[in-house]
């Protein structure tokens, strides 16, 4: 999966003929239900787990590709049994709140 930033357009440009410019900024194997991006430039992806081998829910994804669990390992681990207040379970979609 691709997913890009948009739009952009080019500094100095005048209003009527700018055009949006697409960059790829982060790509996966897997399956994301929700994408956001932070102020800062920080992605944040929603896994669902009824793609098979999903072991996170949320995670924070560099423009390396490198998946880091957000906003840590135990959040996004999930089994029948782990209390659901302390847990992801199935994460549908992200957002960033500038607050």
């Amino acid at each position: 999966m691709r997913h890009s930033c948009a739009p952009r357009y080019r500094p100095g440009s005048r209003p009527e003929s700018n055009k949006p410019i697409l960059r790829e900024v982060a790509r996966s194997e897997r399956q994301w239900t929700g994408v956001a991006i932070s102020e800062g430039a920080r992605i944040f992806a929603a896994f669902p787990r009824w793609s098979p081998g999903v072991d996170l829910s949320v995670a924070q994804v560099a423009f390396s590709g490198e998946i880091t669990p957000y906003p840590d390992a135990e959040w996004n681990r999930w089994e029948p049994g782990l209390p659901p207040a302390d847990h992801f379970i199935c994460v549908q979609s992200v957002f960033v709140d500038g607050q």
